[in-house]
């Protein structure tokens, strides 16, 4: 795949128990148009492991990692298409959180690529700490 730039946003919401909701968007800075977007459920434990569901437009992934110091790994342990979905078949997801930077790295593998392969590089930076209340 050739480089490209895009820009992105990434929101997780506290629902009040030990899992957090998920949203990444990403978009063309020259036109708008919405590149990719994903949702999901993270959810960790006590000893910093985690489960993670992401439902991408006719693609689900579950995956499994760990968190340490600001560092998590998440390694995909199902993929299922529908049909239509991207030939995804394992992504491995990389994150490192420092202060309000989060830096990040997804490799993918598909049915065309067998091996997983850097697809997504990137660096957010925290503009809004956003709170809510349960009603």
């Amino acid at each position: 795949m050739d480089d490209f730039d895009y820009e992105s946003e990434v929101s997780f919401v506290d629902v009040g128990v030990p899992t957090l909701v998920y949203r990444l968007r990403a978009w063309s800075p020259e036109t708008g148009e919405l590149l990719h977007l994903e949702t999901g459920l993270w959810r960790s434990d006590p000893e910093g492991n985690l489960a993670v569901s992401i439902a991408l437009p006719r693609v689900t992934e579950l995956a499994e990692g760990q968190i340490v110091d600001g560092h998590i790994e998440l390694t995909s342990r199902s993929v299922s298409r529908a049909t239509g979905g991207a030939g995804l078949v394992a992504v491995r997801r990389v994150y490192d959180i420092s202060g309000s930077t989060l830096t990040y790295e997804v490799k993918m593998a598909t049915l065309d690529v067998s091996d997983l392969t850097r697809h997504l590089r990137g660096r957010l930076e925290r503009v809004a700490e956003a709170s809510a209340t349960a009603v």
